[in-house]
């Protein structure tokens, strides 16, 4: 392979280096000599230096070892000092006996203020007594904070609470507690474990350390924590896939949005935790990784990074601390309000478990956050008016209570709605709000939603496209805001039935962009064709469309064609993959595949069957942990070869068969026509071959060193690459010299339809006051 071919031309470089050199005498500079009789004093490894926290009733002193390699004679040792703060450390001094090896330098700090960091250092740099060439250190750093050191409560039984961990990406659960210490209202955190092995069982040395803003609630009721960069070590000897290096490794321990801007990702790519970490920041700009509900439960946002093996990217809250002894609340309140129909508008509530049951009220108009807040303490106290909904259905699986109700304004226009949580007591807890547009049921008329859908069979002049793997459709509209469109089989339509068009309604994942909405409206409407379909089946193009006002379902059914194709197995050959490996920065690989011929046209050729082999090597795992992932991480793809001309041999856009992550998607291929096929394989120049990610919606070029390759059976082929185990699947990124396609997209236009016109008679006598004859013009029946 290319890796370890690289290795050997650096070796050999080496060795030519060093043969060329052998006969020239290496010139030596000497070095200044140490004093005559020097001491030789530094100071050795040793846990009193460094940063420490003394609680307030510690004797506020330290002890620094100090030794010397000659101990010939009595010494008192000279030293400089470098202090935070003068007035608050007292230095002892530096005594050796005659014949001794080791003594202590006594610090002491009685006028440190607590809650105040305070740091010195020491240095030995007179010549006598530390020598130029010691292996030891010549200076001594130290700091300390006095603070008291707190045992976060259970507070009933006022004892220090036993705090269950729920680690949602290695699905364990295990128990802990917690000291503390605060600091102008930030309290410095450490879980440490109460169970043998560790805060996740198999740890070397952990604790988690984080910071709790418990003065800033951001109005929202959050306690914000932040997680400094840190690392556990982690012993991987149960590991089927471990580390480059030592059986023991450590783990890196992130906060979700640090951890994406040190691996330089853009700011887009961190999704939704970036909103809300902007939203809930702190005033001086950094972060939140989680948050304490203040009623002891704590949500950690954390990101995992073994060297060797990879990241681990769990979801918002997957680190899960709840401490015993609090009585827990979920006071938390939601409201959405839909598109009005038959002049109501429907709202949506959602509230956490303790709440009792919800007063409303609604207001004309966008209300700033000013005037939100304003009115939830009115409707809180009773001062506006307000309506009570109690018709509220619990969820016990995901610990939530929810309702719906429709509301008529009166009058077409803007409103905002108000709601406030009550408790069982009748207490106002939190409340929250949702603008809508409402449209009363004599106005609908007026505001009417005006889309509609169609599909035909793919224009003939498109003649790579087919009526049994493709279709067309259009979109027409007027004066749309937005509009969301989605394909589906008859199989999910019947399976998932009305959630389709609630899928398609609010996921973003169907949006059109402001362009196509633009090509809706316009006369005409947007036009495209729908590819890589199954044969002989019945698709639905649904389409949800809005004028901001109301909205409208419409869609529209194409049957594909039985796909024409009849294959013949030819047998198993081989495909070397100098694809996507190389596009993730990995070495090419050789896997078995199933090669099929078609029966009317022995020009076609099909290759599948060796995704699942390839995808263990991709995810460096076993195939047996794939198994059960068909579908999801791999599927056997069909890929369709036309060798028609075996000197411009093709592939068609279709998928690879394989999924990356959720960065990255699914792979899809396509070809050049320059393949070639000779020899019994198929092969293609470099830079011929394009990589499609379905996650970026981007194409690259694969085939760098044009080592892709298909054998057809009974040809000399290269080796299967052997097998690899594992249990970990690897984090992907593309390699530094990934190249992006620049690709125009093609645009689709329908067939023009000839039109029957009206044939009239024309009256070529008929002049100007030129006396000119001019052309005829139709004669009006």
């Amino acid at each position: 392979m290319k890796k370890f071919t690289n290795i050997l031309l650096a070796l050999a470089a080496v060795t030519f280096a060093v043969a060329s050199c052998q006969n020239k005498e290496p010139e030596y500079q000497p070095g200044e000599p140490d004093a005559t009789g020097v001491f030789g004093v530094y100071f050795p490894a040793q846990e009193a230096l460094g940063s420490h926290t003394y609680d307030p009733t510690m004797d506020p002193k330290v002890d620094i070892t100090v030794s010397r390699k000659n101990t010939s004679g009595a010494a008192t040792v000279p030293f400089n000092t470098q202090v935070s703060e003068e007035g608050v450390f007292n230095f002892g001094q530096i005594n050796f006996a005659d014949g001794q090896s080791e003594t202590t330098l006594e610090v002491t700090f009685p006028n440190a203020v607590e809650g105040t960091q305070y740091s010195f250092s020491v240095t030995i740099d007179d010549p006598q007594y530390a020598s130029k060439y010691n292996t030891g250190a010549i200076s001594a750093d130290f700091s300390v904070l006095r603070v008291e050191m707190k045992d976060f409560l259970n507070p009933v039984t006022k004892e220090p609470a036993v705090i269950t961990l729920n680690e949602g990406w290695w699905g364990e659960t295990h128990y802990a507690q917690m000291r503390y210490y605060e600091v102008d209202g930030v309290r410095t955190c450490t879980i440490y474990s109460i169970e043998e092995g560790g805060i996740w069982g198999d740890l070397v040395d952990a604790t988690l350390e984080f910071r709790w803003y418990t003065k800033n609630t951001n109005g929202k009721g959050y306690q914000l924590l932040e997680v400094p960069k840190q690392y556990f070590g982690f012993d991987y000897d149960d590991w089927a896939s471990k580390p480059v290096g030592d059986a023991v490794s450590p783990i890196f321990v992130y906060d979700y949005y640090h951890y994406w801007i040190e691996r330089g990702e853009s700011e887009s790519s961190i999704g939704t935790w970036l909103q809300f970490a902007k939203n809930y920041g702190e005033p001086d700009g950094s972060y939140p990784v989680g948050y304490y509900d203040g009623n002891g439960g704590f949500m950690f946002n954390l990101r995992y990074y073994i060297p060797g093996l990879g990241g681990f990217s769990p979801d918002p809250y997957e680190f899960v601390a709840i401490a015993e002894g609090f009585t827990r609340v979920d006071y938390s309140i939601e409201v959405e309000t839909d598109y009005s129909a038959g002049g109501v508008t429907p709202v949506y509530v959602e509230t956490g478990v303790d709440v009792a049951s919800v007063k409303y009220a609604i207001y004309e108009g966008e209300l700033t956050a000013t005037q939100t807040a304003n009115k939830i303490a009115a409707i809180s106290d009773g001062t506006d008016p307000s309506t009570t909904f109690s018709d509220l259905e619990l969820d016990e699986d995901d610990a939530i209570k929810y309702g719906a109700f429709g509301v008529s304004p009166g009058a077409t226009g803007t409103y905002t709605i108000v709601v406030v949580g009550f408790d069982a007591t009748g207490k106002a807890q939190e409340g929250a709000k949702s603008t809508f547009r409402y449209v009363s049921m004599e106005d609908e008329p007026e505001y009417e939603v005006n889309v509609y859908a169609y599909t035909e069979d793919t224009p003939a002049r498109y003649s790579s496209l087919h009526n049994y793997d493709s279709f067309a459709y259009g979109i027409v509209g007027e004066d749309l805001t937005d509009v969301h469109m989605g394909i589906f089989t008859e199989d999910q339509v019947k399976k998932y039935g009305d959630q389709v068009f609630d899928a398609v309604k609010t996921s973003k994942n169907y949006a059109l962009t402001p362009s196509q909405i633009g090509q809706v409206n316009v006369e005409g409407g947007l036009y495209d064709i729908a590819k890589n379909l199954k044969a002989n089946t019945l698709y639905y193009v649904v389409v949800w469309a809005t004028n901001g006002s109301l909205e409208q379902f419409t869609y529209s059914t194409y049957q594909t064609a039985r796909l024409p194709y009849k294959w013949n197995l030819l047998g198993q050959g081989t495909l070397t993959d100098g694809f996507i490996m190389p596009l993730f920065g990995m070495d090419d690989v050789t896997v078995t595949c199933d090669v099929y011929q078609e029966d009317g046209d022995p020009g076609l050729y099909m290759v599948t069957g060796f995704q699942l082999e390839l995808c263990a090597l991709f995810y460096e795992v076993d195939e047996e942990v794939l198994v059960p992932y068909e579908g999801e991480n791999w599927f056997n793809s069909e890929i369709v070869i036309d060798a028609t001309d075996p000197a411009g041999v093709f592939i068609e856009a279709q998928d690879y068969g394989i999924y990356v992550n959720s960065n990255y998607g699914y792979v899809m291929i396509e070809t050049e026509a320059s393949g070639t096929l000779a020899d019994g394989a198929f092969t293609w120049p470099v830079k011929e071959m394009y990589v499609g990610l379905t996650g970026p919606g981007k194409w690259y070029y694969g085939n760098p060193d044009g080592t892709f390759q298909i054998t057809l059976p009974n040809t000399n082929a290269p080796a299967a690459t052997p097998a690899v185990s594992g249990n970990v699947k690897k984090e992907h990124q593309l390699a530094k010299n990934a190249t992006l396609v620049e690709r125009v997209k093609e645009v689709y236009e329908r067939d023009p339809k000839p039109v029957q016109a009206k044939v009239s008679a024309l009256d070529n006598n008929r002049r100007d006051n030129t006396g000119e004859k001019k052309l005829g013009k139709f004669i009006a029946d």
